[in-house]
């Protein structure tokens, strides 16, 4: 029986098709997503110094379901908690972050900014009630930053923390496949908010928007994600798939017809 083998060219495609992936003009790697809850023996937080906080209105998923949501996923490698304890110094828009979580801390995460404010810092002033020594914070003075993760999320969550000052406002949205998208009720920098969504059924997570404005921005602390099944793959690798196979078809066909 005789074997086609595909080209140089065709081999040299595939390859490409392969190691194709996604380009950020900056990509800075957080050592992150580890987790500790209820006394866990694991490093990271999520509201570890156990502040008082409030339940955002909008939220899909409570903190106490999440905190369980994470602990789980942690152990099983598709989650875990950024704290933003590790240093990133600042990002603008079209930067990413390179995630690693989970248990074996193996996996990676990559969140991509799209931002319309002055970008996202790692501060570490007071007043924060922060889990670790730093947050998250912003630029600017209205502000908008939105993260695509690399993989769709079952669950994504987070905490603005208080700022004594009413003045400040904030939203948080999550976006789903179907393109709808959900934002919880507008906090005050007055208080610790904790705001979480969840999916559902497999409506996964696609990105999430944190919106900041007022008399001043607000700081938040403690990203907590879960993966989606690994079995759902990105519309683009689809895309990817579907093009490379159709080139490769096309290379082998136009090499038989020349033969005959």
């Amino acid at each position: 029986m005789k074997t086609n083998i595909p080209s140089k060219t065709a081999r040299h495609l595939i390859a490409a098709i392969a190691t194709l992936g996604l380009a950020a003009a900056s990509v800075t790697t957080a050592s992150a997503a580890n987790i500790a809850i209820s006394g866990a023996s694991i490093t990271g937080t999520l509201n570890a110094n156990a502040t008082p906080f409030t339940e955002n209105t909008g939220n899909t998923i409570t903190e106490v379901a999440m905190a369980s949501a994470v602990l789980s996923a942690y152990a099983s490698d598709t989650g875990g908690v950024w704290n933003f304890d590790t240093a990133f110094a600042a990002a603008a828009s079209g930067d990413a972050f390179s995630l690693t979580y989970g248990a074996s801390q193996n996996k990676t995460l990559l969140l991509t900014l799209t931002d319309t404010g002055g970008g996202l810092s790692q501060g570490n002033g007071n007043p924060v009630f922060a889990s670790g020594a730093f947050f998250l914070a912003s630029g600017g003075s209205v502000t908008s930053h939105t993260l695509t993760p690399d993989q769709y999320l079952q669950s994504v969550g987070i905490f603005e923390l208080n700022r004594f000052d009413v003045g400040r406002t904030f939203t948080i949205s999550a976006t789903f496949l179907d393109n709808t998208t959900l934002t919880t009720g507008t906090g005050t920098g007055d208080t610790t908010y904790w705001n979480g969504f969840t999916a559902t059924g497999t409506n996964y997570i696609k990105s999430f928007t944190i919106t900041m404005s007022g008399s001043g921005l607000t700081r938040f602390d403690d990203l907590a994600f879960v993966v989606a099944p690994s079995a759902v793959p990105e519309p683009s690798t689809y895309a990817i798939a579907a093009g490379g196979l159709a080139l490769v078809g096309a290379m082998v066909s136009r090499r038989r017809q020349s033969k005959n």
